[in-house]
């Protein structure tokens, strides 16, 4: 991104799940101080977004206009062998036991959310 540029990854279709810092933060002090929360949890909003939105959105929070060349799928796998999985495949996270238990996130949405981190720096 100093550069100017934010690859896409293959089709930049992909999905990709996050949570602002703030959210995680709180939920793991619900989960130190909660004794009814037990067993595993999704730390991500649900709002998965698409890679190619992911890079608009950082762009737009950092004030940047950015090209987002794609780097074909064969390309990633070349570069990166068996870890290429984890640049093309999609993750859509759902905080189903949080959302059960009324947690509220700060920060649902991923351009509010870049823009409240990079205002910071």
């Amino acid at each position: 991104m100093q550069l100017g540029a934010l690859p896409v990854f293959g089709d930049g279709k992909q999905l990709l799940s996050w949570i602002h810092i703030d959210d995680l933060v709180e939920i793991y002090v619900r989960a130190l101080t909660d004794p009814n929360m037990q067993g595993a949890y999704n730390a991500a909003t649900g709002q998965a977004v698409s890679q190619r939105r992911f890079n608009q959105s950082l762009a737009t929070a950092r004030g940047r206009k950015v090209l987002m060349p794609p780097l074909p799928a064969f390309a990633v796998r070349a570069i990166f062998g068996e870890r290429a999985i984890l640049l093309l495949g999609s993750q859509n996270v759902v905080p189903a036991k949080l959302r059960a238990e009324g947690f509220v996130f700060q920060y649902p949405d991923l351009l509010p959310a870049l823009k409240q981190l990079y205002a910071q720096t």
